[in-house]
């Protein structure tokens, strides 16, 4: 008897699109600039701080990560500094709830279709990142 996998895109399909909000980048003058929605502040949440990685390719796979930016206040980030290439990046949110720290999956929709990043790696979304 024969195993069939024709079930596995559609899975792969409700995975993508059970992503957290959209994750983008911006290409402008200056470069790029990496952007998400905020991250909703409850009641009882404060010290909201966003982290953000950034990764060489390697076959369409994270290979290094590159950057690792920290600490930031507002949901945006300009990588500088990096060469021309292919990278794919993701990014995180650190607050505090009743008086704990608390961090979010890395997480980053992903706008060209569906990738083999939601299957290789579940708990990491990654975002296409292009220097020009």
């Amino acid at each position: 008897m024969k195993a069939s996998f024709a079930w596995l895109p559609g899975l792969l399909l409700l995975g993508a699109c059970a992503a957290d909000p959209p994750r983008y980048v911006e290409y402008g003058p200056g470069g790029p600039v990496l952007r998400w929605l905020p991250h909703p502040l409850g009641p009882d949440e404060t010290d909201l701080r966003y982290e953000v990685a950034i990764h060489e390719v390697e076959r369409g796979l994270p290979r290094r990560r590159v950057v690792f930016a920290t600490d930031l206040a507002t949901p945006s980030y300009a990588p500088a500094g990096l060469p021309r290439g292919d990278y794919l990046w993701s990014v995180r949110t650190r607050f505090r709830r009743d008086g704990a720290d608390w961090v979010t999956r890395w997480d980053a929709e992903q706008h060209e279709g569906l990738s083999i990043l939601w299957a290789v790696e579940p708990q990491r979304g990654f975002a296409a990142l292009t220097i020009h």
